[in-house]
């Protein structure tokens, strides 16, 4: 029932990345079903299904992105000059993994801050959506995403 909504969000998520030509929409949801179907959690509704869907899409772009760095550094293979199109792809796994590492650092002083991020950057959801996913008023979750935000932002810059 939700396979639209879900379709919806990797779209949106594939845009955030540049329209990535490797990294396809149905096979983002695939992949996030599949990590959801192994693990031993269940949704309460639609609502926490987005909010989980979201933490298992983050997953599979970073997974990519680990894979895409990984191929970058050789990855067993022989070296062949990149495209124009693949260079920018390689620079956006960079980026992604350090947006992960930070998501990471943020997780353990405010878990709350990490799934408010992952709703509205990775999932798109928007401030009431977000609020109804994780049970807390919309007030909450806009303050959390600035909060969120801004610990992002501050680390990313730090650890450039």
């Amino acid at each position: 029932m939700l396979y639209a909504d879900l379709r919806e969000i990797a779209h949106r998520q594939l845009l955030r990345l540049g329209g990535n030509p490797t990294l396809q929409t149905t096979a983002i949801v695939n992949e996030a079903y599949l990590k959801l179907k192994k693990s031993s959690g269940h949704a309460y509704n639609s609502a926490h299904f987005l909010a989980i869907i979201a933490t298992a899409m983050r997953h599979v772009v970073i997974d990519y992105a680990r894979t895409r760095r990984a191929e970058k550094r050789g990855g067993g293979a022989a070296h062949v000059e990149l495209e124009e199109c693949h260079a920018s792809v390689e620079a956006q796994a960079e980026e992604l993994l350090a947006l992960n590492d930070a998501i990471q650092n943020l997780s353990a002083l405010n878990p709350r801050l990490v799934k408010i991020f992952e709703c509205k950057f990775f999932s798109g959801l928007n401030d009431q959506e977000t609020a109804d996913a994780l049970g807390i008023s919309k007030r909450t979750a806009q303050r959390d995403w600035r909060k969120a935000k801004a610990f992002l932002s501050e680390f990313l810059v730090d650890h450039q």
